[in-house]
């Protein structure tokens, strides 16, 4: 854990860099987000095996949190996966 706040922003700058040079190469289309204590990735269903194993596999990364987002959601049957 990093506790310096300019320490923190580097770290997660440099990481951010490499994630987007890892993750292009993937798809182009996955896209990484920048916050001042996070990164979020952003990937469709089929690249999900690749992507979280080139997350896990990444120095820096010290947890991932997956999210299914729904955006059709007014039934249950819809949200079943």
């Amino acid at each position: 854990m990093i506790k310096g706040s300019s320490a923190k922003r580097q770290m997660t700058g440099q990481l951010y860099n490499n994630l987007l040079t890892i993750l292009e190469r993937i798809d182009p289309s996955i896209k990484v987000a920048k916050y001042s204590d996070k990164l979020e990735v952003f990937t469709p269903k089929e690249f999900l095996p690749e992507v979280r194993q080139k997350l896990l596999d990444t120095p820096g990364i010290e947890q991932i949190l997956e999210v299914l987002q729904f955006n059709d959601t007014d039934t249950i049957d819809k949200i079943k996966v």
